[in-house]
């Protein structure tokens, strides 16, 4: 698998010994590419450090996030809005957990902010939703913990989030929020 985000891009790769491991490449100005330190740019593929049973990765702008196979998701990078869903607006370039997210089937990440899929067909979303409340919450203000948007339907399957809007699949109809300054929305 493979997720690129605004300038830096990662993959999944298979190790020998049936690891799932994140290597990156790119722009690490914010510790986006999980290595442990911040740097202007990685040219080669580097190993995210301390995440082996990576199930899918999406990318935002300056910051990534993983899915892992446990149902756990970890998120790393810049943290200005609460992307990185650790209750707090400190910045890591290293993987974290997000706060209480244990059961996530599905990531969506934009530029900002990020949502789950969780087992039964919940959302959780989490991070920037001060400009075009993203998150879905009904108010304006980010958020550095996941938080539930309202009014979704139940048994939603998948979830993706573009710069600022996000959308979510239920019995096969699509339902979005946020931003709607091109049609995004398809309302």
């Amino acid at each position: 698998a493979l997720a690129a985000g605004y300038a830096h891009v990662c993959a999944i790769v298979l190790q020998p010994g049936g690891e799932r491991v994140a290597q990156c490449w790119g722009s690490n100005g914010a510790g986006e590419l999980g290595r442990g330190t911040v740097s202007a740019w990685e040219m080669t593929p580097v190993t995210v450090a301390g995440i082996t049973d990576v199930e899918e990765l999406e990318l935002g702008e300056g910051y990534s996030c993983a899915r892992q196979t446990s149902g756990g998701v970890k998120c790393w990078g810049a943290n200005s809005t609460g992307q990185l869903g650790t209750g707090d607006l400190l910045s890591s370039s290293i993987p974290l957990p997000v706060v209480g997210i244990t059961n996530a089937t599905d990531l969506g990440v934009g530029a900002g902010h990020a949502c789950v899929v969780r087992t039964g067909g919940a959302v959780s979303c989490w991070g920037r939703n001060a400009d075009f409340s993203q998150l879905g919450i009904g108010s304006a203000g980010n958020q550095s913990s996941p938080v539930t948007p309202m009014g979704l339907p139940a048994g939603i399957t998948a979830v993706a989030a573009g710069g600022r809007h996000t959308c979510v699949l239920a019995a096969g109809r699509p339902y979005c929020w946020g931003n709607n300054s091109d049609g995004e929305l398809g309302s």
